[in-house]
C-alpha cells in the first residue's frame, strides 16, 4: 500500500501528536449505527500517542468519521475535509464492516487535505512553531 498514492494527507491543527501530515489511504467503508461512511484507514508514519489509560500507543490504522453533516470521506471533495481520529480498541475489529461506538475511542480532530502541500499550508503558525521545535 505504501507503494501506492495515497488518498489524502492527515492533520491537525488541534492535537500536536496528529499535526504531521501523514499520507492516509482508504482501505475500507464501515458502519457505525445509522452512519454509513466511516472509514477504515491506513497512515504513514505511524502515529505514537497517548491511549486513554495512560500507555503509549503505537498505530498505523484508525477510523476516520466526518465531523460535520454533509461532508463525506468518500467524495473527496469540499477541503479540508474535518474528521475525528478514532482508535480501534481491537484489533479483530477491522476485520468486519460494521462497528460499534464502544469499538473505538476518538483520540483526535484532524482534517484531510487531497496533498501533502496543502495540509502543510493549513497548519496554524502556532503548530507549525510546535512541529520545528520538535525537529530541532
Amino acid at each position: 500500500m505504501l507503494e501506492t498514492k495515497p488518498d489524502y494527507y492527515l492533520s491537525s491543527n488541534e492535537i500536536v501528536t496528529f499535526a504531521e501530515p501523514r499520507k492516509c489511504w482508504l482501505i475500507r467503508r464501515l458502519t457505525c449505527g445509522a452512519r454509513n461512511n466511516l472509514a477504515l484507514v491506513k497512515v504513514f508514519p505511524e502515529v505514537r500517542f497517548e491511549g486513554k489509560d495512560g500507555n503509549e500507543l503505537v498505530c498505523d490504522e484508525f477510523i476516520l468519521a466526518n465531523r460535520f453533516e454533509g461532508s463525506d470521506i468518500w467524495k473527496k471533495v469540499g477541503f479540508p475535509i474535518e474528521v475525528y481520529i478514532c482508535a480501534l480498541k481491537e484489533k479483530n475489529v477491522k476485520d468486519f464492516n460494521v462497528i460499534a461506538k464502544s469499538d473505538m475511542d476518538i483520540v483526535a480532530w484532524g482534517e484531510l487535505y487531497p496533498s501533502e502541500e496543502s495540509a502543510t499550508q493549513n497548519l496554524t503558525h502556532e503548530m507549525l512553531n510546535v512541529l520545528k521545535k520538535k525537529k530541532d
